[in-house]
């Protein structure tokens, strides 16, 4: 990691904890619970640590909530829809590509296909010919 990017990470964890420390009601009691932790010969990391659990607890919550609610489900469901006109959209273009080569594939077969006729017949012209003239010299 580049020296800005773990600064900025330090400055990150740097800000959440002071946040968490210095949070009006919440704060103010976990401030007491570190120092019960420090008076129990701990460091406070543990308190700090059950913080950020249960932060992380809320915010899922908080996560599920916005995830449960109409607006953002409306929100999901416009993008799949969104996404499913865009396969249909892919799948009618493809089509039609496939539509455009195919007809030019039977087109360069059938021109492929004409000139190995026209050889065919030249070739076989060219054998009578060698044919009858072996006839005749015998």
């Amino acid at each position: 990691m580049s020296n800005k990017g773990s600064n900025l990470l330090l400055g990150i964890v740097a800000g959440t904890v002071l946040g968490i420390l210095f949070a009006p009601k919440k704060g103010k009691e976990l401030r007491e619970e570190i120092k019960q932790e420090r008076q129990k010969g701990g460091v406070g990391f543990d308190t700090i640590k059950e913080g950020f659990v249960t932060m992380g607890r809320e915010i899922a919550g908080s996560a599920k909530e916005v995830y449960g609610s109409e607006q953002v489900q409306r929100g999901i469901d416009k993008a799949k829809d969104f996404a499913s006109d865009l396969v249909e959209d892919g799948k009618q273009k493809a089509g039609k590509v496939a539509k455009k080569a195919s007809k030019q594939v039977v087109k360069k077969a059938k021109s492929v296909a004409k000139k190995a006729t026209k050889k065919a017949v030249k070739l076989s012209q060219d054998a009578t010919k060698f044919t009858k003239k072996r006839i005749a010299k015998k």
